[in-house]
Order: structure tokens, then sequence, then C-alpha cells
């Protein structure tokens, strides 16, 4: 049993450290020294809450906690109760470590549903400052006709399709008729699309013809397609009124997030002298 650090009387272990960590790297991935540190730091400002929170009064009622054991066991919940670390606890621990987390959860519910008031003169002011970053990103709308393979057949055959279209209603006719995609039954059409959605061969595309221009065949790990853009939307800001509500939650949860990284902070000030660094690698 390694001791990285204590916070009180609470002991923090290096199997916890190393569990903190994969919240946030690939299983297979080894934590780097930046990694665990930051990990420490996270399970130190747990700790602390979980004092203050039990200072305060928040307790675990056994209903509670039956819950949450009964959660656990559904769940497999190893973040929270593993195979390494059941040997470096004994059961009482184990206990310890579900009825903190009931108080921690307790008690971040308490602060993050405390009235938060955005009015729409602070929502307005804020819009107006960041409002670069408010819009809408360009969107094209288009049809395709999909010939399936990555032969010389198959382009033959795209090939000969594409010479005998020379109008919208011809790639739309061609497409009910020829193309081996489910879209066909909807004359091929894709919807409004921003880059990053679909394919980049089928973006890049796209993004280069006009409103009824049609491309020539090009392939994609699906097979052959021959495009046709139907409709384009420019990039425009998004209006205030638009944007306002969301905005305003988004505001909310932010200042509740502030709440409880001030009261970490308060926290760490007043009970600095609680907080002791065992491991010196970690100092």
């Amino acid at each position: 049993m390694h001791i990285i650090a204590k916070v009180f009387d609470s002991s923090i272990l290096e199997s916890e450290l190393l569990q903190e960590c994969k919240r946030f790297i690939p299983a297979d991935q080894t934590p780097d020294l930046d990694t665990r540190k930051n990990a420490l730091s996270r399970l130190i400002d747990r700790l602390l809450l979980i004092h203050y929170a039990m200072v305060k009064g928040y307790s675990a009622e056994e209903s509670e906690f039956d819950a949450a054991l009964m959660e656990i066991l559904d769940k497999d919940e190893t973040a929270q109760i593993n195979p390494e670390m059941a040997k470096d606890r004994a059961a009482n621990e184990l206990e310890k470590l579900i009825r903190n987390k009931i108080i921690l959860r307790k008690f971040l519910a308490d602060i993050c549903n405390k009235e938060v008031s955005i009015t729409d003169e602070k929502l307005r002011e804020f819009y107006d400052e960041q409002k670069e970053v408010f819009f809408s990103t360009e969107e094209v709308r288009a049809s395709h006709i999909l010939i399936k393979g990555d032969d010389e057949a198959t382009l033959a055959r795209i090939t000969d399709l594409r010479a005998n279209i020379h109008s919208p209603e011809q790639f739309t006719e061609v497409c009910s008729n020829s193309s081996e995609c489910p879209s066909c039954y909807k004359c091929g059409d894709l919807g409004y699309f921003s880059r990053g959605k679909l394919l980049k061969e089928i973006e890049d595309v796209a993004f280069s013809l006009e409103i009824n221009e049609i491309s020539k065949p090009f392939n994609t790990k699906h097979g052959y397609h021959l495009l046709m853009v139907t409709d384009k939307r420019n990039t425009s800001t998004v209006s205030f009124d638009d944007i306002k509500d969301s905005l305003r939650a988004r505001l909310v949860m932010l200042e509740r997030e502030y709440l409880i990284v001030k009261k970490v902070k308060e926290l760490r000030n007043s009970y600095s002298e609680q907080i002791v660094i065992v491991d010196p690698a970690y100092v």
C-alpha cells in the first residue's frame, strides 16, 4: 500500500491515483507525471469538498447508501471500486468511499441548484462582445448517385451514366433508376450539411460545385459517386433572439462551475496545512 498524500485523516493511495488517471487517458496508456499530478489535485479537491460538506452537516442516510451500493453492483462501477483498490482497503474503507460519494454528490447538487440570475442585459452584453463566435457555418444541400464497387467496370458504368446527364431533371431520373444508395428513393437527397458531417471526399466535391452543377465521377470507400448541389446557405451571424435561451443556459452552467472552483480555492487556502504530500515525486 503506497500512500501518495493525506488530506486530514484520509490517505490517497497510488491505486486510487492510477484509477483517477484512467478517467482521462486510454486504459492501455501509462500516465506521465503531469497526468498523475493533475489526478492527485482532483482527488485532493474532492476530499476537501467532502470534509467541508460533513462540517456543514451533510451525511449519507442508510437508504441512500443501500441505493448507491446497488447502483455500483448493477453497473460494476470500477471507477470507484476495483480489485486493486480492494486489496488495499478493508470493507469499512470501501463503505466510507461510497458514503463520501453520496455526501459529495448532495453537496455539489446544492451548489449547482442555487439560483443564478442572468439578466437579458448581461446576455446582450456578452453576445455583443463575442458576436464573432455566434455564426452558422456554410452549408450545402446535395443529391448523389452511388454505384457500388471500385473496379474498372464500375468506373465505366458511372462514367457512361454521367455522359447521359445534361440537366438536374435527368440527374434525378438517373438517380431514381440506377443509384444503389437508399437515398435514391428520395432522389438521392443528402439534405443540408456543413464540413465535417459527411465523408471528406463528398464534402470536398460538394463545396466546390455551384447550384445545379453536376460533378464528374469520384470514388469513396462506398463506391463511385456523382454529386449535384441543389442549394447553398451562406455563413451568417446567429441573431441574439435565436441564441438567447441556449446562451443563458450555458452562462448559468459556467456560473455554477465557477462557484465550485471558487469554493475549492477557498478550501485550499483554509486547509493548506491539512494537505500533506507524502511521495516526494508529487511535490
